[in-house]
């Protein structure tokens, strides 16, 4: 994982970007024109290898990274993906059976994500595990 202080982009606010097996992951977003007067945006971020890409997704830096809200932002991102699908499934169940079981999972849920967004004070990756169906 490489850091670059400062990257020009045509686009305004380019988060991702993927170019065979690097990513590119920006931050710090400020407009700029360029010389002929064009509008660019100019940023600082991350590249790094899939492989690094994926252990940030888990918690996992290489040595010598520290944590900072940019990277704890991507981390705590791919957190509350994981109960994207447990909510479809969840509603889904509700809508077909009525079964209060569901709207309580729901309610589990929600509070499972309130404690990974609590995460970003401290940028801890102790995460809590997903809550089951009783």
């Amino acid at each position: 994982m490489r850091y670059l202080p400062v990257i020009n982009s045509e686009k305004q606010h380019p988060d991702y970007s993927e170019c065979g097996n690097t990513i590119i992951v920006t931050f710090d977003h400020t407009a700029i024109t360029d010389d002929e007067g064009n509008p660019q945006c100019q940023c600082s971020g991350y590249e790094m290898t899939m492989a690094e890409y994926i252990s940030l997704q888990n918690g996992s830096l290489p040595v010598g990274v520290q944590w900072n809200d940019a990277l704890h932002r991507i981390f705590r991102e791919h957190q509350h993906m994981r109960a994207d699908n447990e909510y479809v499934y969840a509603n889904r169940m509700l809508r077909m059976t009525s079964d209060p079981k569901w709207q309580s999972y729901i309610i589990a849920l929600d509070l499972w994500n309130a404690s990974v967004s609590a995460l970003a004070s401290t940028c801890s990756t102790v995460v809590p595990e997903l809550p089951t169906v009783h």
